[in-house]
């Protein structure tokens, strides 16, 4: 059985388009999936730490600040390597992230045939 990746449970709901901020997309739900996805490729990556801090405060906060609290609180359960830092970024923001979903797809089918 093929996991599910942490980008398939975060899709945009049809809220968007009927007129509910996108910034309130960027809240718990969102924060919860970037730890979990973070905590797959860095074992000493502090999920827990980096939920609290991401969530404590956004809801006053616009869209941008949002973001920016959120990457604060990212960076601050980064590592201080700069090097190592990138290593775990890389393998969380890529094209093969972004496109996770439709390879669990294609392999989801091609294993049913």
């Amino acid at each position: 059985m093929i996991s599910q990746h942490p980008s398939e449970r975060f899709a945009a709901p049809n809220t968007i388009l009927t007129g509910v901020p996108l910034k309130k997309r960027i809240g718990a739900q969102l924060v919860r999936l970037i730890a979990e996805s973070f905590g797959t490729v860095d074992s000493g990556f502090d999920q827990k730490t980096f939920v609290q801090e991401a969530t404590q405060g956004p809801e006053a906060l616009e869209l941008k600040d949002r973001a920016r609290h959120i990457a604060h609180a990212l960076a601050r359960q980064l590592p201080n390597d700069v090097d190592a830092a990138v290593e775990t970024l890389t393998q969380r923001f890529t094209a093969e992230f972004s496109i996770r979903p439709f390879i669990v797809e294609h392999e989801r089918i091609h294993s049913t045939g």
